[in-house]
């Protein structure tokens, strides 16, 4: 590093230092210093969003990537840029299973869950170089199609955040352009209050501002762009009507061959919330403390354990409990059930009756509410044929919807072959 970084670097340290700390508690903080907060994020350009962008996306040139390189083969599709639970990677894999070459472009998440990808980005990079900015731009080029996820654009500021051009300028040069939406990004906080009982966006105490109006923003754009749009999982469809249902992945194999180890004990429960507030931890624990105070389960919550220990972890559970209060499901239940665990969650009927009209088969998650788990645990405790069913279920299940096969169809069928005509 050379003697002007360094003494830049100890400029700014306090400043980024104050930004993470006051980013740190921003539940915690009044309704206008939230929005003043938000006006900054949203406006990377203003004053304040430049001092921001210098505070925080600090980078030297040597951090720049190679942009990820288009295969050989036509047609051939670029997906990115978040790669949240590697879905990204996994939808690439699934299309490359189908004989269609795909690949991968992620930002980088220091410090939080990230995912192998064919090209990863660090954040300040993705935000602040030109040079990366214009290659990235010119490998997507090479693409015959583009996926982008959860309406965040591949090139970082390069059009200035407008999906609108970044779209057109693709669309422009021959690349055929898809969208697809993971989850908060779309999911309207007042719409899911209205619709599900057990929304935490009910909670009177929860700053949820900037969600709603990300999501109010990611919708009309969806709306207004022509493309083709998907959603990851089947409650995102009550948000965005349009869209069509590209199921989470997950390779089962990586799962389904860490041998179970079986337990001559209590009912072995765990429960591995990334959000608790999402989740519904608060609602469901002490239930699980009752019941394991009186022997019928052994509970452990999970948190801090790296994804590759997971198979060994669950192979090592009866039941995992995955949410209680979004209404749906997604990738962490499909890896419990890929397992041979009995995972329980609150499905809304809507969702359920969803799945099976176009999966065509029920998905053998356990229903339970917090004013039911209680029972639920009971009865599957002093059942072991009933746990083995459900298990057994569970896997065939997997197998069938999210191991990738399905996915790739909805994607050909209604997007990649439908512009290339085979």
């Amino acid at each position: 590093m050379s003697a002007r970084s360094r003494v830049r670097g100890a400029v700014l340290a306090p400043l980024r230092a104050a930004w993470r700390f006051v980013l740190s508690r921003r539940r915690r903080l009044p309704e206008f210093a939230n929005r003043w907060i938000d006006s900054i994020a949203e406006n990377p350009t203003s004053p304040l969003g430049r001092l921001a962008g210098l505070t925080l996306w600090t980078y030297e040139e040597s951090d720049v990537p190679e942009p990820v390189r288009a295969p050989a083969s036509q047609p051939a599709v670029l997906i990115g840029p978040v790669n949240y639970s590697a879905q990204a990677a996994q939808w690439a894999r699934s299309l490359r299973d189908r004989g269609i070459d795909a690949a991968n472009t992620a930002i980088d998440v220091p410090g939080g869950y990230s995912f192998a990808a064919d090209s990863i980005v660090p954040p300040a990079v993705y935000e602040m170089s030109q040079r990366w900015q214009d290659a990235a731009f010119l490998r997507a080029l090479d693409f015959s199609h583009v996926l982008i996820e959860a309406e965040r654009s591949l090139f970082g500021r390069k059009f200035g955040r407008d999906l609108h051009r970044e779209v057109a300028e693709l669309t422009s040069r021959g690349v055929a352009v898809a969208m697809i939406a993971h989850g908060t990004d779309v999911r309207l906080p007042q719409r899911h209050a209205e619709l599900s009982a057990l929304s935490p966006y009910r909670d009177p105490d929860w700053y949820f501002g900037k969600e709603a109006r990300d999501a109010q923003r990611n919708i009309a754009l969806l709306e207004s762009l022509d493309v083709p749009v998907f959603v990851s999982t089947p409650d995102l469809i009550d948000f965005v009507p349009q869209a069509l249902w590209c199921p989470v992945v997950i390779d089962p194999s990586a799962w389904e061959d860490t041998p179970r180890v079986a337990g001559d004990g209590p009912l072995r429960v765990v429960h591995a919330p990334t959000n608790p507030r999402i989740k519904g931890t608060d609602l469901i624990e002490p239930i699980l403390t009752r019941l394991q105070d009186e022997g019928i389960i052994e509970y452990r919550r999970i948190t801090g354990v790296p994804h590759a220990e997971m198979p060994a972890l669950f192979a090592r559970s009866d039941v995992v409990l995955d949410q209680f209060r979004l209404g749906s499901y997604g990738v962490a239940a499909c890896e419990a059930m890929a397992s041979g665990c009995v995972t329980i969650a609150h499905l809304d009927p809507w969702v359920r009756e969803r799945v099976a009209a176009q999966a065509g088969r029920e998905v053998p998650l356990v229903e339970a509410t917090p004013d039911t788990l209680e029972r639920v645990l009971r009865e599957l405790g002093g059942d072991e044929r009933m746990r083995s069913d459900i298990a057994r279920q569970s896997r065939e299940f997997v197998r069938d919807v999210h191991d990738g096969r399905r996915s790739a169809e909805v994607l050909i069928d209604n997007w990649i072959g439908a512009v290339d005509g085979r």
